[in-house]
C-alpha cells in the first residue's frame, strides 16, 4: 500500500453506527473513566463552554456527513465529556494539560475530559473560533471521530513520514502542523513565511485553525463520507485583514457554485487556487492563502474547485489552478499565474507580471509597465497602458493594441502564427486595411516599430521583414 500523509492521522476506527453521534455534557458532580482504571469528577460547564463546543461540532458537519445530537440521557451517548476546574488532570496527568479524549475501540471509546483551568471560560479569550482553546476542543474531537497525532502510532496509524516518534518536527514536506492537520502539536501556521506562529507573536486568542484542516478532512470523509450540499452556490470568501478575533486558519470544503477568494484592503497578499494533494510532497495538506501579516487564512480541501480570485492595492501573488480561472488584481506590483484552463488574468496599476500557462488565456496588463507571458495555447494578450513587454509563447497568439500611452514590445512575434489587433484610434479612427497598416511599420534598431504618436509605439522584436505581415493584421 502506497503511504500517504493520511495514514498518519488514521486512528484505523470510527465510531460505530448510522453517523449520528449522541453527545453527553457531563454535569457537575458525575464521574468519567479514562478507561485506564480511574475516574473523574467533573464540574459544570458554563453555557459559553457549550456553545463553543456546538460551534465546533458545526465546523465538523459542515465537511463530513455526521450530525451532532446533545442528549440528556447518558446512557446511550455516543460521547460523554467532561469538564476539570480544580486541577484534578494537573495532578493526575502534568500541569499544562489540556484535554484528552478516548478514540473508538479504545477503552472508555467516547470518554473526554477538558481542563477549564486552562482555557478562557467567558467570551473574548481562547475559547473564540481560532483560539487556542478553541484548536484543543476540535482536536479532541477529532480523536474521538477515529483521528491520529502524526507523529505517534497511536490506533493503526503511521509516523508522518521525515517526522521522529513524539517530536515537534515539522518534516520534510511541512506537513506536521495545524494548518495542515488539526492533529498536530504544531498549531497554525506554524512555520509560515506569511509572519510566523500566533504563540511565537503572543497571540492566543486567535491565530490557529478553525475546525478540521485539509488532512482532518480528508480521514473524515473517508471514514463517514462528506458532507455533500454545504456551500453548494456561489461563495466569496474573504480572507481575514486584521490579527484579531475569530481570526484564524480555515479549510474550505465547497460543493459547487463558481467561487472566488477574495482581499481588498492594501497589505500584500497571496492568494494560490490549488486544493490539497493530500500526497507527501509541498502541498499535500494545502496551499495557504494569506494577507502578510496576519495569522489567518484560508487552504482547499481536496476535491474543492475555487475558480476565481481578487486582490486590492498591495503586491499581490495570485495562483490558478487547472481549470478556468479568472484572476484580478487591483493596484501595486503583481504576479498573477493561471496555469492550466483558459484563464482570464487582469492587473490594473503596477508593474504586473502574468503568465497564462497552458489553455487559450486573455491577459490584460492594465495600467504600468507590465510583462505578459502567454505560455501554451492560443492566447490573447493586451498591456494596455504603460511600457509593456509581451510573450505570445507557442501557439497562435493575438496581441491587442488600444489608444493608451505605452512602448510595447512583442518579443517572439511570429508572422506566420500570431495576429495583430490594433485600434484605429491609434492613427484617428479613419478606417485603414491590412496593407495600409503594414506600410506604418518602420525599420527599427530591434525589429519593425509602429510609432502611432501621442506616446504609442509598438515594436515586433527581431521581425525585419514586412512580407507576409498584412496576414498577421486582423481587422
Amino acid at each position: 500500500m502506497v503511504s500517504t500523509p493520511l495514514n498518519a492521522i488514521d486512528w484505523g476506527t470510527r465510531v460505530p453506527g448510522n453517523n449520528m453521534i449522541e453527545v453527553f455534557f457531563a454535569p457537575g458532580g458525575a464521574r468519567v473513566a479514562d478507561g485506564y482504571g480511574y475516574r473523574y469528577t467533573t464540574e459544570a460547564f458554563n453555557s459559553y463552554e457549550i456553545a463553543q463546543f456546538m460551534r465546533a461540532f458545526e465546523l465538523i458537519e459542515a465537511v463530513a456527513n455526521i450530525d451532532f445530537v446533545q442528549v440528556s440521557n447518558r446512557t446511550a451517548a455516543d460521547f460523554v465529556i467532561g469538564l476539570d476546574t480544580n486541577g484534578e488532570m494537573d495532578r493526575q496527568l502534568g500541569n499544562g494539560t489540556l484535554g484528552w479524549m478516548n478514540p473508538p475501540g479504545e477503552p472508555a471509546a467516547g470518554n473526554a475530559m477538558f481542563n477549564g483551568q486552562n482555557w478562557d471560560r467567558a467570551p473574548g479569550g481562547d475559547l473564540s473560533v481560532g483560539g487556542y482553546g478553541f484548536v484543543t476542543i476540535v482536536h479532541e474531537l477529532l480523536h474521538g471521530l477515529g483521528l491520529a497525532h502524526p507523529f505517534d502510532d497511536g490506533g493503526g496509524s503511521t509516523v508522518l513520514d521525515g517526522v521522529s516518534y513524539g517530536s515537534y518536527q515539522l518534516g520534510p514536506d511541512l506537513l506536521n502542523q495545524g494548518v495542515f492537520t488539526t492533529m498536530s502539536y504544531n498549531s497554525g501556521f506554524y512555520a509560515g513565511p506569511v509572519g510566523t506562529s500566533a504563540d511565537a507573536k503572543g497571540f492566543w486568542n486567535f491565530g490557529y485553525e478553525i475546525g478540521p484542516s485539509p488532512l482532518d478532512i480528508a480521514v473524515l470523509q473517508n471514514k463517514y463520507g462528506a458532507n455533500a450540499s454545504v456551500a453548494a452556490g456561489d461563495s466569496v470568501y474573504t480572507l481575514p485583514g486584521a490579527n484579531q478575533n475569530g481570526t484564524g486558519y480555515k479549510a474550505i470544503w465547497d460543493t459547487g457554485g463558481t467561487d472566488t477568494i477574495e482581499y481588498q484592503g492594501a497589505r500584500g497578499v497571496k492568494i494560490d487556487l490549488h486544493g490539497a494533494t493530500l500526497n507527501y510532497e509541498r502541498g499535500g495538506g494545502g496551499f495557504i492563502s494569506a494577507v502578510n501579516g496576519i495569522v489567518g487564512g484560508f487552504t482547499i480541501a481536496a476535491g474543492v474547485v475555487i475558480e476565481n480570485a481578487r486582490s486590492g492595492r498591495g503586491n499581490d501573488r495570485l495562483v490558478g489552478n487547472d481549470v478556468d480561472n479568472r484572476l484580478f488584481a487591483g493596484g501595486g506590483n503583481d504576479k498573477i499565474r493561471g496555469h492550466a484552463g483558459d484563464d482570464t488574468l487582469i492587473g490594473r496599476t503596477g508593474r504586473d507580471t502574468l503568465f497564462g500557462g497552458d489553455g487559450a488565456d486573455i491577459l490584460r496588463g492594465q495600467g504600468g509597465y507590465d510583462t505578459l507571458r502567454g505560455g501554451a495555447g492560443a492566447d490573447r494578450l493586451n498591456g494596455g497602458k504603460g511600457d509593456d513587454r509581451l510573450f505570445g509563447g507557442v501557439d497562435a497568439d493575438t496581441f491587442v493594441f488600444n489608444a493608451r500611452p505605452g512602448h510595447d514590445r512583442i518579443e517572439d512575434f511570429s508572422v506566420v502564427e500570431d495576429g495583430l489587433r490594433f485600434d484605429p484610434a491609434l492613427w484617428g479612427g479613419a478606417p485603414k486595411t491590412a496593407a495600409e497598416i503594414v506600410t506604418m511599420a518602420l525599420d527599427g534598431s530591434d525589429g519593425l516599430i509602429w510609432r502611432f504618436g501621442g506616446g504609442n509605439s509598438v515594436l515586433l522584436v527581431g521581425v525585419t521583414d514586412t512580407a507576409g505581415l498584412d496576414a498577421a493584421i486582423l481587422i
